[in-house]
């Protein structure tokens, strides 16, 4: 790989370290100057990867508390070779609530989610939806406009033709749902939304949907419009996530507010709630100050 990639590593990835090569590389494979044939040893080197979490080291070690917490049976089961297994534990535990995992985790994971989107694989997806997988790439061979696997994947769920059973409709909602988090997991939400998301999304921090929530919001306002067809595709997600969730769905209401009071970000969040019913009571005050003075000046006259 440093043989074939040597361009790509000086110009892109120069400053990377040995270990995490792979994942800075994987950032530019869809740019068009980006050479092919390093772009197609970058792709194989994410699938390894992705079928065992042995071979990623920087998600071995951000990971290994809870990989021991959440995902010991998994191990256990397995002897050796686990296809995915452990990667797609770790995945469903995130999109159930986003603070069970440490936070080094759930940022490397979504590297992880990201860069097998682009790699278009997910081992867990391949080996228990592959009748689904093998007729959408019949469907979209016969089409002169490819709308995208995941698309299709997507569209499937979505009207509930799935055609492996529950299994595969389970892991693609949790292949769904870790896309959320982050929009640019989603690359054909992304491609569509791009413009959108740097005209009125570009202040909000990304990750744990707060991005996808952005452009959610814009459609709901009178005042702003999307691109049609980001509008369209957004919409789209909408519907799909809602399948999705009642397929697999995220914790109690109880157990999000708790999570919330359990993470470190609580006291700014608490702080701009008090703040804002702070400003609420002032404005209050002051305008029923100014009335009483008003209904006084009539009443002397």
């Amino acid at each position: 790989m440093m043989r074939n990639c040597k361009k790509e590593i000086q110009q892109h990835c120069s400053n990377a370290n040995t270990s995490s090569i792979i994942k800075c590389l994987a950032e530019f494979t869809q740019e068009l100057d980006f050479d092919q044939k390093c772009r197609k040893i970058v792709m194989k080197r994410i699938t390894q990867q992705s079928f065992d979490f042995r071979l990623n080291t920087d998600l071995t070690r951000a990971c290994r508390l809870d990989i021991k917490k959440y995902c010991t049976n998994v191990i256990q089961k397995e002897d050796g070779f686990n296809e995915g297994k452990v990667i797609y534990c770790l995945k469903e535990i995130y999109t159930q609530n986003v603070n069970l995992l440490s936070k080094g985790c759930g940022r490397q994971l979504m590297l992880e989610v990201k860069q097998e989107s682009l790699a278009r694989v997910d081992p867990r997806l391949e080996s228990l939806c592959p009748k689904l997988i093998g007729k959408c790439k019949t469907i979209l061979a016969s089409r002169v406009k490819n709308e995208g696997l995941e698309f299709c994947l997507y569209h499937h769920l979505q009207i509930g033709d799935v055609p492996d059973g529950k299994e595969c409709s389970l892991v693609l909602s949790v292949h769904a749902e870790s896309q959320n988090r982050d929009v640019q997991a989603d690359h054909d939400l992304f491609r569509a939304c791009s413009l959108d998301l740097n005209k009125f999304c570009r202040d909000v921090i990304p990750g744990d949907g707060k991005k996808f929530a952005c452009l959610v919001a814009v459609t709901k306002e009178k005042n702003f419009a999307l691109e049609p067809k980001c509008e369209q595709i957004v919409e789209n997600r909408i519907e799909m996530y809602k399948v999705a969730l009642k397929i697999h769905p995220m914790k109690e209401p109880w157990e999000v507010y708790k999570s919330v009071m359990e993470s470190e970000e609580r006291n700014q969040i608490m702080s701009a709630a008090f703040f804002f019913l702070a400003v609420i009571f002032c404005i209050g005050l002051c305008f029923g100050r100014v009335t009483k003075r008003v209904n006084r000046d009539v009443k002397n006259k």
